[in-house]
């Protein structure tokens, strides 16, 4: 197919894209339509990599957790309709049944319907129960090689990064071996130091889980980990831009100091995302899904988010007064960066996969391509 004049970052004027079978195979001021090739006119609309969403829990009334291929489906198919078009889906161990974990790993290859499902994240089990958060308890236990060991034998290949508290013991041990079998560690749902974290970023951790939540905070005498992220250059974040995990100012703040290089946007979504507030359900405990925030009915601790990660990227465009290209990246280029795939997804060039989101000058999306297939398309 060919997207005909489409608004495109770099680009002075209005483009053409051609899309052959899964990849983008040219880009150019004018493109001449082959008799049954189809076109989709971009006129006024900003075409843009497809959003990845690192760390996502459910959407669309489904969760990870609910182990099935429909459950999969469905959160592929409700991101595809908010732009997303690539996922990790993020669950937590069961002390006895971890069927899901075994369900993600068996369809991250499985045409879904919509976004592509590029593999699994686990927050812990190996993470400090004092910054558990929404995690349950019985969803946490120390590290051991034997216990890692059961995780690789349910998830194989398809564990493609765990949040983990460094400052426990046997830390380095788990460390080594997250990166010897190419899973990236992810430093959160942690009591650490400044110190500690400046170690663990020495050890081989390039990545934070959701900054500033479940961690300690700033304190001028205390800086703790985020001051050691904000300092080392090769360190990425993870950053809930809905409004209630962060204040709109500490997201300035954040990227200000982190910039278009090493912002990565994530959702954190729960199954209530994409449908109307309500009371839902997480792992068997019922939430409260309000005003774009999801919150534990007994308690009120803050779990998730119902926003979507489109809906993020206009927050961050107005929290931060960012351009939309490069807000762009922290939305797609950045995380496909992470995953080592950012020859393949994450950007729009000639050879990459086509993974493309059309939106309107509203910026809501239009269309959804995936792999060079429409998945969404609202004509409305």
């Amino acid at each position: 197919m060919i997207i005909k004049k489409a608004r495109l970052s770099g680009f002075d004027a209005n483009v053409d894209v051609r899309i052959d079978h899964e990849t983008i195979a040219d880009i150019a001021n004018e493109l001449t339509a082959a008799a049954d090739e189809p076109v989709v006119d971009g006129y006024e609309k900003w075409l843009v990599p497809g959003f990845i969403d690192l760390h996502i829990h459910g959407a669309g009334g489904a969760d990870v957790f609910d182990g099935t291929l429909a459950a999969l489906q469905t959160i592929s198919r409700t991101l595809a309709g908010l732009g997303t078009t690539a996922f990790v889906a993020t669950t937590m161990v069961r002390p006895h049944d971890n069927d899901h974990i075994r369900m993600v790993a068996d369809h991250v290859r499985t045409d879904l319907g919509g976004a592509r499902l590029l593999g699994l994240h686990l927050e812990g089990p190996f993470i400090n129960p004092e910054k558990r958060g929404g995690i349950l308890i019985d969803s946490i236990y120390p590290y051991t090689a034997p216990a890692l060991n059961e995780i690789f034998s349910l998830s194989g290949d398809a564990l493609r990064m765990m949040t983990i508290a460094t400052e426990l013991p046997h830390s380095q041990e788990l460390l080594d071996t997250l990166l010897q079998r190419s899973v990236i560690p992810a430093l959160g749902h942690s009591n650490c130091t400044y110190e500690e974290a400046r170690s663990a970023f020495a050890s081989g951790v390039g990545h934070v889980t959701h900054l500033f939540n479940a961690m300690p905070g700033l304190h001028h005498r205390l800086p703790g980990p985020a001051a050691a992220v904000f300092e080392d250059e090769r360190v990425t974040a993870q950053v809930i831009c809905d409004g209630h995990h962060l204040h709109p100012a500490m997201v300035r703040l954040i990227y200000r100091l982190l910039g278009t290089k090493r912002t990565i946007v994530v959702t954190d979504g729960m199954r209530s995302l994409g449908l109307p507030d309500g009371t839902y359900s997480y792992n068997g405990k019922l939430y409260r899904a309000e005003g774009g925030a999801a919150r534990y009915v007994d308690d009120g601790t803050l779990i998730g988010t119902t926003q979507s990660l489109g809906q993020m990227r206009k927050n961050l465009i107005a929290f931060t007064g960012a351009s939309l290209p490069e807000v762009a990246k922290c939305c797609s280029e950045n995380a496909a960066r992470l995953l080592g795939m950012q020859d393949q997804i994450g950007g729009i060039q000639v050879g990459m996969q086509a993974d493309l989101v059309l939106l309107n000058p509203d910026q809501s999306v239009y269309m959804t391509i995936v792999k060079g297939k429409i998945v969404y398309r609202n004509d409305a």
